[in-house]
């Protein structure tokens, strides 16, 4: 069994509406967390906070090794000042408030979810000093995605749990249950969109891999990088590499700032 569709809840009651939609049966071989499987997809519950997040994503994708390219979505409740209870909502930025750190997911495929900027706290909070969306994950789910999968196929989707008419210190998790049985229907059309997404990659290395590292030498780490940036740049152009670098480190620092541009127009469409 090789699932290519990864999701990572924080909470049981956050995952358990989406083990029973999608029809996944517990992985028997894990006794550290739980993994929920079948063909298609693994859901793992990390539990709460940034740390178990990245613990829970390090062992899964060590459980699922050699996954070329999965669709990697995190799925859980979180907090804002006025959003109404129960709105579903996608990453158009996450903050890390600890370490001020910020990433910028790419949707370039069309779902039909609101985006807002989602902060991610070390503790529950109940202030809404800002104008965001808080929970405790994102931001490590983000950074942590990263490194085993292309960025455009890496997504967050929050449903609002509390406000300040409704304060955390009211949820219990059978209402979290209750609450993500509504937002199922999006989840669904997020994670759709980018298996689309991942199915219009081809399969193997991205095209121009091996005339690449054939040209240019390149350390074990360089091809993991040059491998990642090929497929993000596969994806967004439709223009051939050019082949006018010195090195392979200069091709690097031009895929790496290609990218990002190519990401950012592609946002702004």
């Amino acid at each position: 069994m090789s699932p290519h569709i990864f999701i990572f809840t924080a909470l049981p009651s956050e995952a358990k509406g989406l083990i029973a939609d999608l029809n996944l049966k517990r992985w028997q071989g894990s006794q550290v967390y739980g993994l929920f499987v079948n063909a298609t997809y693994c859901l793992t519950v990390t539990g709460m906070g940034k740390a178990a997040m990245a613990a829970g994503m390090g062992y899964t994708f060590g459980t699922f090794p050699k996954v070329v390219n999965p669709v990697i979505v995190n799925v859980g409740i979180a907090g804002h000042d006025h959003l109404a209870l129960g709105t579903v909502l996608a990453a158009q930025k996450i903050i890390d408030m600890d370490s001020r750190r910020c990433f910028y997911p790419q949707l370039v495929c069309s779902v039909p979810l609101e985006t807002e900027i989602i902060a991610s706290v070390s503790t529950p909070e109940t202030a809404y000093q800002q104008p965001y969306v808080y929970e405790m994950e994102a931001a490590a789910f983000y950074e942590t995605a990263l490194s085993f999968s292309s960025a455009e196929l890496v997504q967050v989707v929050k449903v609002i749990s509390d406000n300040s008419a409704s304060s955390v210190e009211k949820i219990t998790p059978q209402w979290v249950t209750a609450l993500m049985i509504p937002a199922l229907g999006s989840i669904r059309a997020m994670i759709d969109a980018l298996s689309a997404l991942r199915g219009q990659l081809p399969a193997g290395e991205p095209i121009a891999y091996q005339r690449v590292t054939e040209r240019w030498k390149f350390t074990v780490s360089q091809k993991s990088q040059l491998k990642k940036l090929l497929w993000r740049f596969q994806v967004l152009s439709d223009q051939s590499l050019p082949e006018d670098f010195e090195t392979g480190s200069f091709l690097l620092r031009w895929l790496e700032q290609e990218v990002d541009q190519l990401a950012v127009k592609t946002t702004l469409l």
